[in-house]
């Protein structure tokens, strides 16, 4: 058989292995949405006792990816570009949030079908995308078939995928890792502008894929790769190993321009955003305990989130707070017990080409379980500074995984090398003595540390379970290694040993965390969503100390609600609700302003800034009925409408006085609207918060005459009809942000931020149609960029002429 029908049928088999593997969520109505709102309010309480027993994980994808996914396909399907989310945080700019992945080619023809459909499909694809691509760059790396499939098998199935159904942008990042080092170690073997050109479209692709701390993460291996790799070609002279690197560097570069319409509004959101750079010992915090490797060996020893829970939510890396919890997904280390003993057997051997993959296996577990390395990092380079370090493990997954195949592959040698057989026997004792001591005492320690409120019986119980488990597939692995020297375990018998111990550790440990439901089931019935959708009318909900529809899923209902969960949102928003209530913007979770909860002091409610944001329902929990307390919403009579008319400017000097101002029992909104003082329209004491202007006309503390009718309200733009007969301030409770422009009676006019946050502008007596669109700047910006990245990109795919390097010929 001819190596390209191998390659073929090895393709062919990993491609049924993972349609078989998610064939439940293909061809049937269940669907990976993970987390089941019949455990959140209001729908907990009318769930049955049956709803209640299913399964449910990663809060994430419904809180989260859902809505987003079910509000770009409404306004894609609606001819909409969905720049603007109205429905959450009094209005946030979507297209800007990395994660929205609204123009990423994967989504586009997912668009036409419905949001739960889409969900399967997007983590299949991604998984389609994982298997062939680390296939390939198997066979790149001159690994024999059934050793690509090992890499292949190993890498898709690992620990950082198969927990991760419910947040689809890690999946889909971490899919196209493979790819980018298949064409990276593509360009580094035989440089030309070519491959340049397909490198930048594949690092294209994984940069709209969707997480961005992924995307810097894959670079980082990118580069560091190829310096490796560079640094090992020794016979090559040094303008060609230099000449390779900056084509890398240009790879990466024309894929970002590529990608500009998408990261130009995302950096405009994150000079508004809080969330910049956190703390040290904050990021310091997810690194992984000690404990943790554990894990690597015996995924389930601290827990699992479907069985007793996860255990190592109670381990603290630092004691300092705020901190980032050790959750099940953010200790996941496991890459199957068969893969670390391959990964020794090719270890036993020491050869050049294992050296890029053994240093950045090393160099990726000395940042994860928070080595001094992790601090020059965090201090040198983007990305390592702003969220949860934990995730630099997939580099240590993809290395595994590589090095794997190359251990198949000694395994497979016509000799087989004595030192082979001894680590096989080494694993063997270790597998032995780990078990050992675990039974000894170790699972009673380990219960010690981080057992909590479970009772050692119910966790020593579980854990020997799975220590069993682990000597099952640790004698299974040995027993492969050690039987290749008997002359009928040939080649075929021993790979398909090693492909069913993998599919027997790893498809049921990925099988563990896919959690379905019922499409129809994603949004359950609940008596209080339909009485708050009965009223048709503009409004906006608070939350009072009960998390009564839980963030996001208002987009899902096309409810307005003021708070949202976000990686990053518009922080002079955020800081308005903390002049509400200050605990939203404490620690934990509130530090990194990403999760905007309920209000809960009871002076909030009679906050004037509520009436302000057009709150007319207060969601909380009311009486205990049965079991459950039971949602309520309470009517805010005072509350304003969306667009309204006030006389009354108070000027200010500072942004901070404006806000101290509204914290105050002072701040009416509706006869008085805060604005930053400028000296052509405050002549006299700037900051006084005198009261100058146009109130002359309306009167202190008096109303204005005048009416505003909505005449159209959607979200990247909004009309309205005004009657007034004096001059006033058309104030709207809408999030100031750069892009929204004012237009009355055609010709445009100034928009300004009002009351901190929101937006006004000024009209003279009349009758004015007022329109304001969002048309942001820097998406404009970055499509021309984009285009121009793409016509590159196509110059030099259809290029012909390799790179000038030296007379060497290729690299080796």
């Amino acid at each position: 058989m001819n190596q390209s029908r191998k390659d073929l049928l090895a393709i062919a088999f990993l491609v049924l292995l993972v349609t078989a593997f998610f064939a439940g969520e293909i061809f049937t109505d269940r669907t990976l949405v993970t987390f089941r709102l019949t455990n959140a309010f209001p729908w907990l309480t009318e769930a049955s006792p049956e709803d209640l027993e299913e399964p449910s994980v990663t809060s994430d994808c419904t809180f989260s990816y859902y809505p987003r996914r079910v509000f770009a396909t409404r306004m894609i399907r609606e001819g909409t570009v969905p720049f603007w989310n109205p429905h959450q945080f009094c209005g946030t700019p979507f297209l800007a949030t990395f994660q929205t992945m609204v123009f990423y080619p994967v989504n586009i023809p997912l668009y036409a079908l419905d949001p739960a459909t889409q969900m399967d499909l997007f983590i299949y694809v991604h998984f389609l995308i994982a298997v062939v691509f680390a296939y390939l760059l198997g066979r790149k790396l001159k690994m024999s078939a059934p050793a690509s499939v090992v890499t292949a098998l190993t890498y898709t199935f690992c620990g950082f995928m198969v927990t991760r159904y419910g947040q689809p942008t890690f999946v889909s990042t971490a899919s196209w890792l493979p790819a980018v080092l298949y064409f990276g170690e593509q360009l580094i073997e035989r440089p030309s502008f070519r491959r340049v050109g397909l490198l930048s479209l594949i690092v294209s692709l994984c940069i709209l894929a969707g997480f961005p701390q992924l995307v810097l993460i894959i670079i980082y291996t990118l580069l560091g790769y190829t310096i490796i790799r560079l640094a090992l070609l020794t016979r090559r002279p040094r303008r060609a190993r230099v000449v390779i690197l900056l084509a890398v560097l240009l790879a990466v570069g024309v894929a970002c321009l590529v990608c500009a319409f998408q990261l130009l509004p995302t950096y405009e959101l994150s000079r508004f955003s809080f969330r910049k750079v956190l703390p040290y010992e904050m990021v310091l915090s997810s690194a992984h305990h000690r404990m943790v490797s554990l894990k690597y060996l015996v995924p389930d020893i601290l827990g699992h989130p479907r069985d007793i829970g996860v255990l190592s939510t109670n381990l603290k890396k630092v004691p300092s707070e705020p901190a980032f919890r050790q959750n099940y997904v953010s200790t996941t280390g496991y890459v199957g017990v068969l893969p670390l003993l391959l990964v020794l057997v090719a270890l036993a051997r020491p050869r050049k080409r294992l050296i890029p993959f053994v240093m950045l296996s090393v160099l990726a577990l000395l940042v994860v379980f928070g080595s001094p390395l992790l601090k020059v990092f965090y201090h040198l380079l983007p990305g390592f500074n702003f969220s949860r370090i934990d995730r630099v493990i997939v580099v240590y997954m993809v290395s595994m995984a590589v090095l794997a195949g190359y251990g198949l592959d000694e395994l497979r040698a016509d000799s087989v090398s004595r030192r082979s057989l001894l680590t096989g026997l080494g694993f063997l004792a270790f597998v032995a003595a780990l078990a050992g001591w675990l039974f000894a005492s170790g699972l009673s320690l380990i219960h010690a540390v981080v057992g909590g409120d479970l009772s050692r019986e119910a966790y020593i119980e579980f854990a020997s379970r799975k220590v069993y488990w682990f000597i099952a597939l640790g004698i299974l692995s040995s027993l492969l290694v050690l039987l290749r020297r008997w002359p009928r375990f040939g080649k075929g018998i021993l790979f398909a040993g090693v492909v069913g111990v993998l599919m027997l550790d790893l498809i049921p440990n990925g099988m563990g965390f896919k959690v379905t439901q019922p499409a129809e089931r994603i949004m359950p019935k609940s008596s209080l969503v339909d009485a708050l959708k009965a009223d048709e009318g503009q409004w906006r909900f608070v939350k009072f100390r009960g998390d009564v529809i839980p963030s996001n899923t208002a987009t899902i209902l096309s409810l307005d609600d003021v708070h949202g969960y976000d990686a990053l949102n518009i922080n002079h928003y955020v800081e308005v609700l903390g002049a509400v209530d200050s605990t939203v913007t404490g620690v934990g979770n509130a530090a990194l302003r990403r999760r905007i909860g309920p209000v809960v002091a009871d002076e909030a409610l009679d906050s004037r800034i509520l009436d302000l944001l057009n709150v007319k329902y207060v969601l909380t929990l009311g009486e205990r009925t049965g079991k459950w307390r039971q949602p309520a919403a309470l009517v805010n009579e005072d509350h304003l409408p969306r667009a309204f008319l006030v006389g009354r400017p108070r000027f200010f000097d500072s942004y901070e006085t404006v806000l101290d101002y509204m914290k105050t029992g002072e701040f009416d909104p509706a006869l008085e609207v805060l604005l930053l003082a400028a000296s052509e329209e405050t002549p006299g004491e700037a900051g006084s918060g005198a009261a100058v202007g146009p109130d002359a006309a309306a009167g202190v503390g008096q109303s204005v005459n005048g009416s505003v009718e909505t005449l159209a309200y959607g979200p990247n733009g909004m009309e309205f009809g005004v009657e007034t007969a004096e001059e006033c301030y058309l104030v709207f409770s809408e999030v100031y942000y750069p892009g929204w422009r004012a237009f009355v009676d055609g010709s445009e006019e100034e928009m300004l931020r009002a009351d901190y946050a929101f937006r006004a502008i000024r009209l003279g007596p009349g009758s004015h149609t007022v329109e304001i669109r969002y048309t942001p700047l820097y998406f404009r910006i970055g499509l021309l960029l984009s285009l121009a990245g793409l016509g590159f990109i196509g110059v030099l795919v259809t290029s012909g002429r390799r790179l000038s390097l030296d007379p060497g010929g290729p690299a080796a």
